[in-house]
This record gives C-alpha cells, sequence and structure tokens, in this order.
C-alpha cells in the first residue's frame, strides 16, 4: 500500500505533484502523480473563509478522483488591502521666516505617499522643506568715491517682508574693485569707468564714475541770486578756449550768457504805520518782502466817506465802548484797513438797595449799599458815593459763650457743665458735658487731692472739646482754661466735706477728730459727726475699729490708711 502526499500544490493556472510512498517495513518505493489545476470539472471546494481589508481568509479543495485517497489542498487567501482614501496637501514655497512643503497626500490610515493613486509611500514629514531665511538684492543706494565709502541696501525679495539689509561699500581702490575704462576722456568730452566690486555675496555691483575731460582750465563762477535792483546768475563754469559749461567735468556746454538770472521787481507789502484821523492825515508804509531794504512812504487821506468806505464793526453801548472800520477806496496798494473806537454811550445808574443785614455768631451780615447793572456798588441811594465790592460785609460776630456748672456731681451721682452763648440773637443750642461722680476722688489724700482733680477738669475739658468738634464748632484756648478752673474750684469745693478722717468736718485730720468720734460711739447727747468721714476701715459701721484705725493714722503707724 502506498501512502500519497500534496509535495507541489495546483493552483488555477498550474498543475501539481503527488507523491506515493509505498508504507511497507524497509521499502523505498516512490511514484509521482499530476495533479490537475484547480477547477471544479476535478475538485470539489468543500470549505471557504473569505479574506478581508485587514485578514487573511482560506478555503480547501478536494480532489474527485479517489483512486489515491482523500487529497485536499488547503491555501491562505492573502488579506484584500486597504483602499487608500487620499487628501491632497498642495505645495507651498518656504520664506524667509516661514516653513514650507512639497504636494503630498495623506490618508485616514496614517499614512502619507508622494502621488495621488497612493502607491509611492513615504516617511511623516518628508515633505517638510525648512524656511530659507532673507534673500536680499541688493542696490547701490550711496555711491562710493575715492575717498568716501558707500552704502549697498539690499530688500528681501519674499512679499510681504520688509526687512532691508544694509552693507558698507568699500572706497573705490583697485584693491576691493575690478577697474575697467569704458570710455576714454577727450578734449572737452569726459569719458567714463567702471568699478566692479570683486566680493560677489551680493550679486554683480557695478559702480559707474565720470573721468573728467581733458584739455579745458576751468574757472568757477558762483551762483548768486537776483536781486530788485540786480540781475544774478546761476554756478557756471568758462574756459580760456572761450566755452562755457554747466558742471565741473565739461559734460554739458552752454552758450554765453545762458547763466543770467534776470533781477526781480520791488514787491511791497503796505503797513499802516501812521493812522489817519478825520482831522489829520495819516502814513502808510511799504516794505519790500524779496530780502530787499527798500521801503516807500504814502500818505493816507483824512477819514472821510469820501475816500474810505465806512462799516461799523461794533456799535457802542451803555458803557462800553464800540468800533468801525475804514477802507481806503484805493485798492493800488491792496486792502487797506483803519479801525476807530466809537466812544461807549453814557451811563445812567439803576440802582437795586440791599438792606442792612444784622451779623451773628455764625452768619455775616451787611451794611446798607446800592448796586447797579454796570458792576458798580455805592452807599448811597443817588449814586454819588462809589464803594468797592464786599466793603459792605459785616463779619460774624462768633459765639460768646458762658459755661456754668449747671448740677453739682456728688459721690455717687453724676453732674452737668452746660455753654451757652451770650449774644441775645443766637439760636444755638447749649452744649453740655457730664460731669463723672466724685467717688474716687474723695478716697484721695490730702497731699494728692489736688493732682487728682485737675486730671479730673482735664478730661471733663477733653469731653467738651470732643462735643464741640462733632458738631463743628470750637473754642479759644482762654475759654477752655477757664471751664477748667472752673470745674476744678467746684471740686474742690465739694469735696472739702469729703475727708476720711475729718470726724468734725473742719478740714483738718487731728486729735479733735478721735475725740469727736469717741463721743459719737458712746453716744454722748447732741454730738454730731460727718458718718462718710467717720468710716475709715473699709465696712460700713461706726465703732471702735474706726477709732483705732484713726488714731494710727494720726501716730503715723507705717502702712495705715483711712478707707
Amino acid at each position: 500500500m502506498t501512502d500519497y502526499t500534496v509535495t507541489v500544490k495546483p493552483t488555477k493556472d498550474s498543475t501539481g505533484i503527488l507523491t506515493g510512498t509505498c508504507d511497507h517495513y524497509g521499502c523505498s518505493h516512490t511514484e509521482t502523480v499530476i495533479l490537475p489545476k484547480l477547477s471544479e470539472a476535478d475538485y470539489e471546494k468543500i470549505s471557504s473563509s473569505p479574506a478581508t481589508e485587514t485578514d487573511e481568509g482560506s478555503e480547501t479543495w478536494t480532489l474527485k478522483d479517489e483512486t489515491y485517497g482523500t487529497v485536499s489542498v488547503g491555501f491562505t487567501l492573502s488579506a484584500l488591502g486597504h483602499s487608500h482614501n487620499l487628501t491632497e496637501h498642495p505645495a507651498k514655497e518656504a520664506t524667509c521666516s516661514e516653513d514650507g512643503n512639497l504636494l503630498y497626500y495623506s490618508c485616514e490610515c496614517g499614512k502619507f505617499f508622494s502621488d495621488a493613486e497612493g502607491t509611492l509611500e513615504i516617511g511623516e514629514n518628508s515633505w517638510l522643506l525648512s524656511k530659507v531665511g532673507h534673500s536680499y538684492t541688493y542696490q547701490v543706494t550711496t555711491a562710493p568715491t575715492k575717498l568716501t565709502a558707500g552704502t549697498l541696501t539690499g530688500t528681501c525679495r519674499f512679499d510681504g517682508c520688509q526687512t532691508i539689509d544694509e552693507v558698507v561699500l568699500p572706497k573705490l581702490t583697485e584693491k576691493d574693485y575690478t577697474y575697467a575704462v569704458t570710455k576714454e576722456a577727450e578734449e572737452g568730452i569726459s569719458g567714463s569707468e567702471t568699478w566692479t566690486l570683486k566680493e560677489d555675496s551680493y550679486g554683480v555691483i557695478v559702480i559707474t564714475t565720470v573721468i573728467p575731460a581733458k584739455g579745458h582750465s576751468l574757472t568757477a563762477h558762483a551762483a548768486h541770486e537776483a536781486g530788485c535792483d540786480e540781475a544774478g546768475n546761476t554756478l557756471y563754469y568758462s574756459c580760456e578756449c572761450g566755452k562755457y559749461f554747466r558742471d565741473s567735468i565739461c559734460e554739458t556746454e552752454i552758450v554765453e550768457g545762458s547763466w543770467i538770472v534776470s533781477a526781480k521787481t520791488h514787491h511791497y507789502v503796505y503797513t499802516v504805520t501812521k493812522a489817519p484821523t478825520a482831522a489829520a492825515t495819516g502814513t502808510l508804509t511799504g516794505t519790500c518782502d524779496n530780502d530787499c531794504d527798500s521801503e516807500v512812504k504814502l500818505t493816507l487821506p483824512k477819514l472821510t466817506e469820501t475816500d474810505y468806505t465806512y462799516q461799523i464793526v461794533k456799535a457802542a453801548e451803555e458803557g462800553v465802548a464800540g468800533f468801525a472800520k475804514w477802507t481806503w477806496k484805493d485798492d493800488t496798494c491792496g486792502e487797506i484797513i483803519v479801525e476807530t473806537v466809537i466812544p461807549a454811550l453814557p451811563h445812567t445808574h439803576k440802582l437795586t438797595e440791599h438792606k442792612a443785614v444784622t451779623a451773628t455768631c455764625d452768619h455775616s451780615g451787611s451794611n446798607l449799599y446800592y448796586s447797579c447793572t454796570c458792576g458798580k456798588y455805592f452807599s448811597d441811594a443817588a449814586g454819588t458815593k462809589e464803594i468797592k465790592a464786599n466793603s459792605w460785609v459785616i463779619s460774624a460776630t462768633g459765639h460768646n459763650r458762658t459755661y456754668e456748672v449747671t448740677k453739682d456731681p456728688s459721690l455717687d451721682a453724676t453732674g452737668s457743665l452746660t455753654g451757652t452763648c451770650g449774644n441775645g440773637s443766637c439760636t444755638e443750642e447749649a452744649i453740655t458735658v457730664t460731669l463723672g461722680n466724685l467717688s474716687a476722688l474723695a478716697l484721695t489724700t490730702l497731699d494728692t487731692r489736688k493732682t487728682a482733680v485737675a486730671a479730673y477738669a482735664d478730661d471733663v475739658v477733653k469731653s467738651l472739646k470732643a462735643k464741640l468738634q462733632t458738631a463743628g464748632k470750637s473754642e479759644t484756648t482762654t475759654k477752655l482754661s477757664a471751664v477748667k478752673t472752673l470745674i476744678e474750684e467746684k471740686v474742690s469745693t465739694i469735696l472739702t466735706k469729703y475727708i476720711k478722717g475729718d470726724v468734725t468736718g473742719d478740714g483738718v485730720i487731728n486729735g479733735l477728730d478721735v475725740l469727736r468720734l469717741m463721743k459719737y460711739v458712746a453716744k454722748v447727747e447732741n454730738t454730731k459727726i460727718n458718718e462718710w468721714n467717720s468710716k475709715m476701715n473699709g465696712d460700713d459701721e461706726i465703732n471702735g475699729l474706726d477709732i483705732l484705725r484713726l488714731k494710727k493714722f494720726i501716730a503715723k503707724v507705717p502702712c495705715v490708711k483711712l478707707e
């Protein structure tokens, strides 16, 4: 028996080979059989997996002739491939400042091609053309000479680029230029020569210069401007040979006298230097404006309507002058105008009475006065006594406040200080500040009480100043000082009866106070004391402890205080 194997696959265009090998042990016999081309006449296509755009497919053909057993041929079908959808990107020339690109096509698949058919794939960005930088076209803007350098100006050739490059051209020397004579100079005829810059980075730069004509010995005649009385001339050159030239290189010959510039005529501008009046003539002075010192004087006739056209420009009013214009009828010298003043019309004062107003503390007043529409002021109704503006003003009197303690403060209650303006017509509300209670002051010792009272009065004055400032008012330093003194005297008087230890109320602390307190504690009949002054040990009772504290205080026992 023989086993057959496909050793060469048939195709639709060519036959294949089937090789058979004997399966008996030790036998090496083989035979080959020609497999027909793939066709449905000889084969049956029993399975197929179609290829897609990206994936391979497969198919199997089975030989109908079963002489050699079941002979199957399997094939892999190539992927159909991608159908490119190309977008054209036109070519763009690179400029001096922007990159360009070649023509290319792109597909949605991410590939790029140089042809519209999508057969010549190229790498990404291979189409880019780098910007080329400025490309200048150079021109000579200042020609060099043998003595001075020149200027070469380059303009970038790309449209819209305004960049300019300036290069210094060296002086004309054979070191830097190639020199050539293009036309020899002759007697009376100039020649020409060229200088070609050896440095060719800027293109071919050629400077053409003139070779002076031979033979002439020239004398320059400077230009002279023509005046009103004298002819002038343009610049020209003369030669001993009798010829004349416009230039120093004898390139432009001219005829004799062609350089003459005719004299100007005077052109006078006239000004009235003395104005005429109705009674006297005037003077008209003409000055030549051709840089000439020539001057003429003419007589202007008196102002009459025979020689002038009269026009009122502004009519005179009451108290206000007007003016008129006289135009000379002879127009030989141009339009000559003389202006005259028309006197103001007499003014009759129309007075308005302003009654006297009494000055108050806050508002100024005024004396009786009269005003006129002409802007003047008078102190009398007849308008004969003129006065200056605001001279009638009477300054405000200012407030004249009197301060008094309208309620005395006590140890446990506040008082009040009130200031009232003494001007009878003043409507200002009274200024009132609070006087604090005297409990803290009453506890001070006799040697510190004066300082404490002064500080109390200072606080009152500060409160008064703050209240005045809030109301937009003020008080003089002298008046504030008087208020402080008033408060000190009032408080000192009130405090005279409040002295711890002064049992008798005589203003001093001594043995009499001890004796009076002892009688009171012993309830001796008709014994009178100041109870507040007699409570000296910090409680609210009067007893032997207060007597003991008072004795120690009088004896000046250290650290003993009257509370």
